[in-house]
């Protein structure tokens, strides 16, 4: 009797082991549903950011997984339908160009989302510009990975994407926050730069910056010891702008081709100062903006100076205007607060 009931007993706990490993919530094929507090909170322009799904070749193909759930920054309250099309409205941010797959990069309700729009070169630089509000048609759509055909991976792709306006807003090129440099063990008062603007920069506002960081310091440094003609100072803003060094000639040159017309600027840039960063005396950089219509740009700027062998500092505002032509850039009028000093 004793037996009976133990063999019995021994049955259920093996038919209930089996209905556990059968489980539908313990299906290997089964997708796991994510959820908006799931999403990155944050965006890399170094990665492709948006959640895509891995799913093996012999598991699924793209057009089989309409009903695979889907998240999506673009729109992170709603569930994306594969192959679905969407319609939405962003700020144009820049391309990423680096990898098999090219990406347009926008912002929508503060996200920086990335979609894939594998444009024609040519048209990169012509098509949309940093601060655009553009109207993008995407859906959720399958390709596979150079190098690993045997995956299908998920993510969002441009259909047709257009300008409805240009920004008629500043921009923000530059500005001071704090930076953990892991070769100093230390956090440290930085310069950042727009990095998305200036993927799109015209040339007539490339020689406008590089005309007034020729005179400002931006945390130029030497590159490796300083030559004797003074030759490699690598400065911020210049090396974004791909003007090499200071006062080189690509640097100088660039400038001076579009300044040509302007003989007062011409004049100011043979006085091309090589300071590095770190200097007794220099002044810098705290924030810069720019705005561009059809034929004039605004340059603002907020800078500061120290001497720090008499331990003095000071600090003024100044904006610049210049007209430009498609061959042409002139400074036409500067306006400069009156220097505040820190005795």
């Amino acid at each position: 009797m004793q037996k009976t009931i133990f063999s019995v007993f021994l049955l259920l706990i093996l038919i209930m082991l089996g209905c556990k490993e059968n489980s539908p919530s313990t299906t290997k094929n089964q997708p796991e549903e994510r959820t908006e507090t799931d999403l990155p909170q944050e965006q890399s322009i170094n990665k492709v950011p948006l959640e895509v799904q891995d799913i093996e070749e012999e598991e699924a193909e793209p057009t089989n997984n309409q009903n695979t759930p889907y998240k999506s920054l673009i729109r992170p309250k709603e569930t994306i339908e594969m192959g679905k099309i969407y319609t939405d409205t962003m700020e144009f941010l820049s391309y990423n160009l680096d990898g098999d797959n090219f990406y347009l990069i926008g912002e929508i309700d503060t996200n920086e989302v990335w979609l894939m729009d594998n444009i024609d070169l040519e048209e990169v630089g012509t098509r949309f510009k940093y601060g655009d509000v553009i109207k993008v048609e995407w859906s959720v759509e399958g390709y596979r990975p150079a190098g690993d055909p045997e995956i299908v991976q998920y993510t969002e792709s441009v259909i047709n994407a257009q300008k409805i306006s240009s920004t008629n807003k500043p921009i923000k090129f530059l500005w001071r926050a704090d930076k953990y440099i892991e070769e100093l063990e230390g956090t440290f008062n930085s310069i950042f730069l727009n990095e998305h603007f200036c993927q799109s920069i015209s040339d007539p506002e490339k020689a406008a910056l590089g005309f007034i960081a020729t005179f400002v310091g931006n945390e130029c440094q030497w590159d490796g010891k300083a030559n004797d003609d003074r030759s490699n100072l690598n400065c911020i803003i210049l090396t974004a702008l791909n003007l090499g060094y200071q006062c080189s000639e690509d640097h100088l040159g660039f400038v001076k081709k579009w300044f040509a017309n302007d003989a007062d600027a011409l004049k100011k840039l043979e006085n091309c100062p090589t300071t590095p960063y770190g200097a007794t005396i220099q002044d810098t950089f705290d924030e810069i903006f720019i705005s561009s219509t059809e034929n004039t740009i605004t340059i603002s700027y907020k800078t500061s100076g120290f001497n720090t062998r008499r331990s003095t500092s000071w600090s003024w505002d100044q904006t610049d205007y210049f007209s430009y032509d498609r061959e042409n850039v002139s400074l036409i009028q500067s306006e400069k607060s009156e220097i505040r000093r820190d005795d």
